[in-house]
């Protein structure tokens, strides 16, 4: 009897020690700010008890994955507090809040893994996630990236692209939880497309820091100007369909006109300048809206200087 005291001892000992040694590990490195490595060492150790509770379900596996996803969320909750305290709107403060939320979305497409067999509705919960690190990753890249009024209008010119992108991701999920074929549709996709393009050429300008403010200014003029341009010149239509029906009529067994072809370019150009156009024109309205916030904003924080020092100065 007195043997097995202690060896349980002697293991409770063992198990004490290991535990101190991970809590000060992880202290240290929160502390020094190295959030890398935790993310990638309690992201290891979770994939593997995910692993081992989905291939073989029972209750103490599944006991001690609970256990370890209670550790796994404090340590990330902590983490953020920590990411919290850096200055918000930072470059640093972006980087730091996406690795965070791309270790919550890995965190948490293998806790929907393992909890599967017991909370099926937490299959989806790491698209949300996923959609945190999607923003902020692009908060980050803007910010370290897109230094000039040139790439600011290439970005512009890739919304369509990164809408439609985005809006696969959402249409799937919506369509996934609603079970409606309405968001999958290609007309809701197209309209989607539009709508998304022009509210991040907006985001663009509320986004862009006050030492770049002018770069954004350039690039949004630029591209009203440019598809302003595109959008009127209607004599391309009639040049165009001029030139391409003799060929498409060549190629085909049933006829076209010219008038079709012309009507098929004029809608083509229409639809595709839209987002452009539309974006372009109400983010002149969010440069102005921004100049006059940040004037404001300015204005009450001399005027608060100012009261402040008057204040010193009688006192």
């Amino acid at each position: 009897m007195e043997t097995f005291k202690s060896i349980l001892l002697f293991l409770f000992s063992l198990l004490k020690s290991f535990v101190v040694t991970i809590y000060l590990w992880t202290k240290g490195k929160i502390l020094n700010k190295n959030y890398e490595s935790v993310y990638a060492s309690y992201g290891i150790v979770l994939s593997i008890l995910t692993i081992t509770a989905f291939r073989y379900t029972n209750e103490l596996v599944n006991f001690f994955l609970w256990a370890f996803i209670v550790v796994v969320l404090t340590i990330n909750i902590i983490v953020l507090f920590e990411i919290r305290k850096l200055d918000r709107g930072s470059k640093e403060y972006f980087k730091q809040i996406s690795d965070w939320s791309f270790s919550m979305t890995f965190i948490s497409l293998f806790i929907s893994m393992g909890l599967i067999h017991t909370v099926p509705f937490l299959l989806n919960i790491f698209i949300v996630f996923f959609f945190v690190f999607i923003y902020f990753s692009a908060r980050y890249l803007y910010l370290d990236k897109v230094t000039n009024w040139f790439y600011l209008m290439l970005l512009m010119l890739f919304t369509p692209i990164i809408s439609a992108v985005l809006y696969s991701f959402i249409g799937m999920m919506l369509f996934e939880i609603f079970d409606e074929k309405l968001f999958i549709a290609n007309g809701t996709l197209g309209w989607m497309v539009i709508i998304l393009s022009i509210v991040l050429i907006n985001l663009v300008v509320f986004w862009t820091p006050e030492e770049r403010f002018n770069e954004a200014k350039v690039a949004i003029y630029f591209l009203l100007a440019l598809f302003s341009t595109i959008s009127y010149c209607f004599f391309v239509s009639d040049f165009l369909s001029d030139l391409i029906t003799p060929k498409l009529n060549s190629m085909s067994n049933t006829r076209i006109t010219a008038e079709e072809v012309r009507e098929f370019i004029e809608n083509a150009v229409r639809w595709f300048t839209l987002p452009y156009l539309i974006g372009s024109v109400s983010s002149c309205f969010s440069l102005e809206l921004v100049s006059r916030n940040r004037e404001i904003v300015s204005k009450l924080t001399k005027f608060d200087t100012t009261d402040n020092n008057t204040f010193t100065h009688r006192g």
